[in-house]
């Protein structure tokens, strides 16, 4: 990956950070935070109390910038096809590729 897009996207990656982790610290501080902001992922059940969607989409982020840096982001978590670079750039935390997305497969 060339270095100008990997430091676009852990730009991304650390802005989106920073936006959850200031969610989560708002609620942490008894403020009432709205979470529509943050998309849902496929595993996250919408009923599950806020703080631990924060913390869970927090430990998203993270794990993208660790894929990031030891070269596996853009590589599906559950069948490993390449994940499309437009994918990628618009929402470098994703994990699944659009058929296991779509078709809801876990992480292998």
């Amino acid at each position: 990956m060339e270095e100008a897009r990997r430091a676009r996207l852990l730009a991304r990656i650390n802005q989106k950070g920073l936006e959850v982790a200031t969610k989560l610290s708002e609620l942490l501080a008894g403020k009432d935070v709205r979470l529509e902001d943050f998309e849902l992922t496929g595993d996250e059940d919408p009923r599950v109390r806020k703080e631990e969607r924060l913390r869970a989409y927090l430990a998203l982020v993270n794990r993208s910038r660790a894929r990031l840096l030891d070269g596996t982001i853009g590589t599906c978590v559950s069948c490993g096809a390449v994940i499309r670079d437009a994918a990628i750039d618009e929402t470098p935390w994703i994990l699944r590729c659009d058929d296991c997305e779509r078709e809801g497969r876990a992480e292998a």
